[in-house]
């Protein structure tokens, strides 16, 4: 529905005046507003990002509102349109510090790709924002990154400062911060890259300090702006929202694909922990249909389900068929080479289960080679996080001579294993497929939908690397245990036509029925007489979702842990896979009968009993304190963006009361002094004591927060 706040904004660009410039100034902001029409260019702005430019200006100059906020799907260009503001603040108000706050490294290392001159992904070199006597003016935009202290004293010379939080919140007391609070610094433009982390209490503080009197202008810019935490931002609502129905719509993003498998029934191999021997023993196995299992997973322990190695390999042999199909696709060049590597991302929940997954890779079926797979988590090697940012770069053109050899590794990955640092800022235009091996939740209240993480990590692979005119898709592989339907109705998503099963061949005319139609050109001033598409509306889209009651935080979670009954455990789960068929490999008149025990692999998991005996103390407390000091960041990612070190301390108190109370062990301090049987005790019992442990309810009553 069109309001007035939009016509009014409509009228303005038709004629748009600027009451607060000089006769000379409005001059240029009108030539501004005309020229990135594009109508010369080479690669024109798309119409979202044109809109979001001069709506920013809009609210600026016309309705004196310097502060706002644009809401714009992941892979929608927020970096042009940052490049774009930049361009108008120089020179038509002639502000020329310019602060890009960003919320971790990821992001800004990729920001810095964008607006260092001698890099290839100049922002400036594709987009030719600055004309007539500021047409050169990108040749000397200096733009400095802040990594350490030292850094501080650069921001005096620089144009563009681009900096992660907490180089401008160390205890209050940041050298960086320092300087721009300085008399060195004047009429300071912010703009705040994924902007739902400033409702954090570090981002509030560092915005106040420089609100008060440095910032002529604020912009936000974020693809989630609503939080688990439901903390809302200070510039919210959007003066402008681009979803990602939308983006879709317009050949903005690839299209988003799900399949998932099609399960009968689960064999199932149970242990349990005999008190009286304090030992693991092995149970029977038994048959159980899916519709039971699935009902109880609901309740919790879907990613430990769908993580069992069988459960895993078989997810894994689906997001292979993917990845091979979406390799058969891609265009040769004139030596008959694929333009580009299609790239698999494995979403994990626990580095544990990354490990998992990267060992199960190397393994029949998949047999990659070690080069070939990435590990990326925070207790990882450096240059190993370093190839993941790397592997988004066009050409090692800029790098030092270090960082040239390691993008020459990275064009030999082809799976990228992921623990919640690939979020943010990482944007691999060939990421073709991603498997996901962790629960995303989300809140409701009212007509608002509170959620991050699922968005996120699908954005990772929304980027285009097709023209719009062509399809380009993303393949997401889920599972039925994951319940994530609310996701994908969210995003947008197709559904593969049919269960996709290990060992299954996508089938290319199932893929071309999919509903494609490639979008008209279209320019941003002229849309008059056009017949319209039906608008997609976001918030009917939200209001359609299922009820999802709010959370009750658990008070009294000592006594939630005294009385949890640490019953039997899954030790393995084998799913049946129904919709055996015959595959087409090779010509149309040939078939080739797949044999059931090449997808329903016979034998059971080898029972972890073994493995646990043979451990030694040492081993089995080193490994428990790796577990338990990595499980608030783990918990806190299902309800919180932003981790303190307060929130961390209170989870690792509570973990170190669970372990005192319940299984007699004198905190972190006391693994090392345990009893063997004590700390075998706690191993067994530990997945489903960190299963609690992540439930909202558990987590916010810990922290002593309201719902």
């Amino acid at each position: 529905m069109l309001t007035q706040a939009e016509l009014d904004y409509r009228q303005w660009l038709e004629e748009p005046d600027f009451p607060n410039l000089s006769p000379q100034q409005a001059a240029v902001a009108r030539q501004f507003i005309e020229r990135i029409k594009g109508h010369d260019w080479e690669k024109p702005l798309f119409p979202h990002q044109y809109t979001a430019i001069t709506k920013v200006i809009y609210a600026g100059e016309k309705l004196g509102k310097w502060e706002s906020l644009l809401d714009i799907v992941t892979g929608g260009g927020k970096t042009v349109i940052m490049a774009g503001l930049i361009a108008y603040f120089w020179q038509v108000r002639g502000h020329e510090k310019f602060l890009i706050l960003v919320p971790n490294t990821i992001v800004r290392e990729r920001v810095k790709e964008d607006f260092e001159v001698r890099n290839p992904a100049y922002a400036y070199r594709e987009f030719p924002f600055f004309f007539n006597s500021h047409q050169h003016t990108p040749e000397r935009l200096v733009c400095t990154v802040l990594r350490d202290s030292g850094d501080a004293a650069g921001i005096r010379d620089a144009h563009v400062i681009v900096s992660n939080i907490h180089q401008l919140y160390e205890n209050r007391q940041s050298p960086s911060l320092e300087v721009l609070l300085s008399d060195a610094v004047h009429d300071l433009v912010l703009l705040n890259d994924e902007a739902h982390n400033a409702a954090a209490e570090q981002y509030r503080e560092v915005l106040k300090l420089l609100g008060r009197s440095k910032t002529k202008a604020r912009v936000d810019l974020t693809a989630t702006p609503f939080r688990l935490d439901k903390q809302d931002l200070d510039t919210y609502p959007p003066i402008y929202e681009y979803h990602v129905q939308q983006a879709m719509q317009d050949g903005v993003v690839k299209q988003v694909v799900v399949t998932k498998p099609d399960i009968a029934s689960v064999r199932l191999q149970y242990e349990e922990w005999d008190e009286n021997d304090q030992v693991i023993k092995t149970l029977d196995v038994e048959d159980v249909p899916w519709e039971q299992i699935e009902q109880e997973l609901r309740r919790g322990g879907a990613v430990r389900f769908v993580t069992a190695k069988n459960a895993r390999r078989q997810q894994l042999q689906i997001a292979q068929s993917c990845l091979d199909y979406q390799r058969k696709c891609v265009p040769r060049n004139e030596r008959a080479e694929p333009a580009w590597e299609p790239l698999l991302l494995v979403v994990a929940l626990s580095q544990k289960d990354a490990w998992q997954m990267y060992e199960t890779l190397q393994a029949a079926p998949f047999s990659y080679k070690r080069e070939q797979l990435l590990l990326v988590h925070s207790k990882q090697d450096e240059l190993e996080n370093k190839k993941a940012f790397l592997l988004g770069r066009r050409s090692p053109e800029g790098l030092n001579a270090e960082d040239a050899a390691l993008w020459q590794q990275t064009r030999q990955v082809r799976v990228i294993i992921a623990v919640s640092m690939l979020r943010e800022g990482w944007d691999v235009r060939n990421i073709a497929v991603i498997c996901l091996f962790r629960k995303f939740s989300y809140q409701k209240k009212g007509e608002r939908i509170y959620t991050v993480y699922g968005p996120q990590i699908i954005g990772r692979g929304l980027r285009r690397i097709r023209p719009p005119s062509e399809r380009d898709h993303l393949f997401s592989v889920d599972h039925p245990a994951f319940n994530h339907g609310w996701l994908w109705q969210l995003l947008a998503a197709q559904e593969y036509a049919k269960p996709l099963n290990p060992g299954d061949v996508v089938d290319e005319r199932t893929m071309e029925d999919l509903p494609f139609e490639p979008p008209p050109p279209s320019e941003p001033d002229e849309d008059e007489g056009r017949e319209k598409k039906p608008e997609l509306d976001i918030e009917d889209i939200i209001a359609g979702l299922p009820t999802a009651s709010g959370i009750t935080p658990i008070a009294d979670w000592q006594e939630h842990f005294r009385t949890l009954k640490f019953d039997k455990r899954i030790a393995s789960a084998l799913q049946k896979i129904t919709n055996i068929k015959s595959q087409r490999l090779g010509s149309d008149t040939t078939a080739h009968e797949l044999p059931d025990d090449a997808i329903n692999l016979p034998e059971l998991n080898q029972s972890t009993v073994e493995a646990v005996t043979a451990m030694t103390r040492e081993a089995l407390a080193a490994e428990l304190r790796t577990d338990l000091l990595n499980e608030p960041h783990y918990a806190l990612t299902a309800c919180f963006k932003m981790e303190t070190a307060d929130q961390t301390l209170k989870l690792i108190q509570a973990l170190e009361w669970i372990i005192s109370d319940v299984f007699t062990i004198d905190g972190l301090a006391g693994l090392d002094t345990a009893e063997l049987a004590n700390l075998q005790k706690l191993r067994f019992c530990l997945p489903q004591i960190v299963e609690e442990f992540r439930r909202p309810d558990i987590v916010m009553g810990i922290l002593g927060e309201d719902a």
